[in-house]
């Protein structure tokens, strides 16, 4: 008879953040090949306005910070270093907890930065705590 699957949570970070709009934080999330798909990362993070968002390692290259006003390019209908892809991004907020899939395995980061609204461009600590939650065969 086979074994069961093992599901196990591991924690990744569990610390404060110091972020900026200007200079984010990332969070490397690596979800094992030895396990099945999807996995689940599981975080919560509270401080003053901030976004989150779930990157996979491209994107993470192509990271450009959000600034309050984009550049615009000569040319009509480009903004230059303000828009981007990612997998998933959360509004503004002062607190979160969330429950993401991760599809395959890779690096993932979760990008932590102030909110692109705020005025405030002195550093901000986000208190953040991420979990990974796989299931490999038994």
């Amino acid at each position: 008879m086979p074994s069961p699957d093992v599901t196990e949570t591991t924690n990744v970070f569990d610390g404060t953040l110091l972020v900026t709009q200007t200079r984010p934080a990332f969070i490397c999330i690596i979800v094992p090949r030895n396990t099945f798909s999807p996995a689940i990362v599981t975080f919560t993070a509270s401080g003053s306005p901030f976004l989150v968002q779930l990157l996979t390692p491209q994107q993470r290259i192509d990271f450009r910070p959000y600034s309050p006003k984009p550049r615009v390019s000569s040319r009509p209908f480009i903004t230059v270093g303000h828009y981007y892809s990612q997998e998933w991004q959360s509004p503004p907020v002062s607190q979160i907890t969330k429950e993401l899939k991760l599809i395959g395995y890779d690096d993932w980061y979760l990008a932590f930065q102030n909110d692109p609204e705020s005025n405030d461009g002195n550093g901000n600590s986000i208190k953040v705590k991420v979990n990974l939650i796989t299931t490999r065969p038994g």
